[in-house]
């Protein structure tokens, strides 16, 4: 075991800049300190999402009781969802251990760490002043109250008061670091209820975003009619255009102070410190500057190499490839082959919990549940030039803790993701970058998703798969499709080869279920296996059984051997004239002639019927190389249908022009890109509007939409009923 102390960091969106900045300060002062680190960070941290799936996920913070941890470093400002700030709070002081929180001084259980942002808005202020030459000056700060709120409110009065400016109430603004207030103060500025400023200092850079679009859009030039800036220097404010004047929050400064002020509370010591990295003010045309090209540059070569790791992951075939795994030790091998695509990793590892192994095996059933006494198993534990192979061994939290730091020459960082879809609780990712304090980015979000993804639909194989311990649990017929199931025609095989009759098994598979899944979703998926198997059903004849084996296999039954070619091509025939099964929807079909002499298994038959397929039919537009580019961008789109979908971007990503790709995207799924994303937000804004708590303008936001008036006209395009009926109309039926 270490002799290093370890801290927790209990975070949220650490690709997220801001954060990330903290986390770098935590980290380098630790490793100056050595010390080291665990990240507790959930993937979702949505207000609005009350899925059960984000509901699992917070069993990542179930480690805060590990007896590993010396003390906790809190960033309470990064979770917007109340529940989950108390639960981490109950967490942590049921662990009994020093809690330095990050700009949070109303706890009295725990200690805070607070950055200096008053000098930082005065630096913004006083450039405006000094440079530009402004007198009309305003701010809009953040919550009344909240400690950054009222800092960065002093600082804009002292710039003000200091040189002697005219200032009074209404110049300045509590806000909410949000849209709406930035809308707000926006409006009262067009409407001339706030008389025309030369200049609006924004409390972050989303605000000073929110209010440039809501002054563009009514015809109020930034910055020849009024200059804005933001604060924290976001990625999206060197992004925007204009790029926005900001200013670099020291949240590296903060990391390392609240690493410092916790090592003494811990030990009584005080540690080295590491040299500081102050705020910096970053000029951008917001405020009627010219932008550095320095920094452009900086930013963009940033931005092309994580866009190259996005590339590869969003075009590349490691989600088709993991997912597609048959048991667990397939995917430990298929897994290996893509962690090349974690930017600049030291070590990965992923540990499955005792029961989710257990159900692979049979001996577990119904939801895959997590707490603290369970224990994991090490699957893979690797670098990028070795891989370690103890993965036979048990570790309860605490020791799975232990293993991850012991070795480890120099102090470590890692982050710890949950594996799980909704409630099936499979285990937990861990991932390292060596010496250097970074964080992972949005990639490795989407990464540990596929992973979900693929650990998901392992296990219903494993409960679908037949073994010694499930086979008496399963019925012998599937209720869905009416069929009998893989036991029930496994039976009725095994009665045939003892009564000595020979007879022909013959193999329907459609091989692009899970691409059309992608393509569709889950209930268009169900559609076509019901479709499907009741077309099979009117094919066969009194004497033949046809059954449901696995999601994408049928079979029939037959004592004629030459039914195998008429099947097919009244199936084809079917296909191609249905109006409930696509006509693209490619399968094959297979036979074997069994001998009841040789005795052979369902498994064995199943193989040798699969080898030897005889036909097989696919339209051929199905076939283009781009179509599983195009069904996983289809899938992205509608995950988050509220970012900008550019479709020239997308284009120059897949090498092909702009109009090829919008008419192939239509010739498959029927709309275009823009018709698609439409869909897609309208679809996510009713499930959002259907919150008890939602606000319409901020759903909008939600859902891709800086106009409400824009939202508003296309959901009632949509829907027939404006945003606000369908709420009510909902909240009444739920009532009813």
């Amino acid at each position: 075991m270490s002799e290093r102390m370890l801290i927790g960091v209990i975070t949220a969106e650490c690709y997220n800049c801001y954060q990330s900045e903290i986390i770098r300060g935590i980290i380098s002062q630790a490793f100056k300190s050595s010390c080291d680190i665990i990240v507790l960070s959930p993937i979702n941290n949505n207000p609005f999402d009350k899925t059960i799936h984000k509901e699992t996920e917070l069993k990542i913070f179930d480690f805060i009781l590990s007896e590993q941890f010396s003390g906790f470093i809190y960033d309470r400002n990064v979770f917007q969802d109340d529940k989950l700030k108390c639960l981490i709070e109950d967490l942590c002081r049921k662990a009994e251990k020093p809690v330095m929180a990050l700009d949070y001084q109303k706890n009295k259980c725990f200690d805070s760490t607070t950055a200096n942002d008053f000098d930082g808005i005065e630096a913004i202020a006083n450039h405006l002043i000094e440079v530009h030459n402004y007198k009309r000056i305003y701010c809009l700060t953040g919550p009344k109250g909240h400690i950054c709120s009222e800092e960065r409110l002093k600082g804009y009065l002292h710039a003000m008061k200091s040189h002697g400016l005219e200032i009074d109430k209404s110049y300045y603004e509590y806000g909410d670091f949000w849209i709406n207030a930035a809308s707000n103060f926006a409006q009262k500025i067009i409407s001339g209820k706030l008389k025309r400023p030369d200049a609006v200092i924004c409390g972050n850079d989303f605000s000073a975003l929110s209010l440039i679009n809501a002054l563009t859009k009514n015809g109020i030039r930034v910055p020849e009619d009024i200059a804005v800036t933001g604060y924290d220097f976001s990625m999206d404010s060197e992004r925007s255009n204009p790029t926005i004047t900001s200013y670099k929050r020291p949240n590296f400064q903060l990391g390392a102070d609240s690493f410092r002020r916790l090592y003494h509370i811990i030990t009584g010591k005080i540690c080295e410190k590491i040299p500081n990295e102050n705020g910096e003010l970053r000029i951008g045309r917001s405020c009627g500057c010219d932008e550095k090209p320095i920094l452009r540059s900086k930013f963009d070569r940033r931005l092309k190499t994580m866009e190259s790791f996005d590339f590869k992951l969003l075009f590349g075939d490691m989600l088709f490839s993991i997912s597609n795994s048959n048991n667990i030790n397939d995917f430990i091998s298929k897994i290996d082959n893509y962690t090349h695509l974690i930017y600049k990793f030291s070590r990965f590892c992923i540990c499955i919990t005792e029961n989710f192994e257990q159900s692979l095996n049979g001996l577990y059933d119904g939801t895959i549940l997590f707490n603290s006494n369970d224990k994991f198993k090490v699957i893979i534990d690797k670098s990028p030039i070795a891989r370690n192979n103890d993965t036979d061994n048990y570790y309860s939290m605490s020791q799975f803790i232990s293993k991850l730091r012991k070795g480890q020459r120099h102090p470590s960082a890692f982050y710890l993701s949950a594996l799980h879809n909704n409630e099936n609780f499979f285990g937990f990712a861990a991932v390292s970058f060596g010496k250097n304090p970074i964080t992972y980015s949005k990639t490795y979000i989407q990464w540990i998703n596929y992973v979900n993804v693929a650990l998901e639909q392992i296990h219903i194989k494993a409960a679908i798969k037949p073994s010694a311990t499930t086979m008496d649990k399963l019925s012998v017929y599937n209720e869905f499709i009416g069929l009998p199931n893989y036991k029930g025609i496994e039976k009725i095989i095994n009665e045939k080869q003892r009564q000595l009759t020979d007879f022909t098994f013959i193999n329907i598979e459609l091989p692009e279920i899970k691409n059309l899944y992608y393509q569709n979703g889950d209930n268009f998926i169900k559609q076509i296996i019901f479709s499907f198997s009741n077309i099979i059903k009117k094919l066969i004849k009194q004497n033949e059984i046809c059954g449901f084996i696995y999601p994408n296999c049928f079979c029939i039954i037959t004592d004629n051997k030459e039914r195998t070619n008429s099947i097919f091509h009244r199936l084809r025939s079917e296909v191609i004239n249905s109006d409930t099964v696509e006509s693209s929807t490619a399968f094959t079909v297979g036979a074997y002639t069994v001998n009841s002499q040789l005795n052979l298994s369902l498994s064995e038959i199943l193989h040798k019927a699969a080898a030897n397929i005889a036909y097989s039919y696919t339209k051929t537009e199905s076939v283009n190389p781009q179509f599983e580019k195009l069904c996983m961008l289809r899938n992205d789109i509608s995950q988050n249908p509220e970012l900008s979908w550019n479709i020239g971007e997308i284009a120059e990503k897949m090498y092909i022009s702009k109009s090829y790709l919008q008419k192939l995207y239509k010739s498959y799924f029927g709309k275009s890109i823009i018709e698609e994303t439409i869909y897609f937000r309208i679809q996510k804004a009713k499930k959002l509007l259907l919150e008890a708590d939602s606000k319409i303008t901020i759903v909008a936001a939600k859902c891709g939409y800086s106009s409400y008036n824009y939202f508003t006209k296309q959901f009632s395009e949509s829907e027939g009923i404006s945003p606000s009926e369908f709420k009510k109309k909902n909240k009444s039926t739920q009532h009813q």
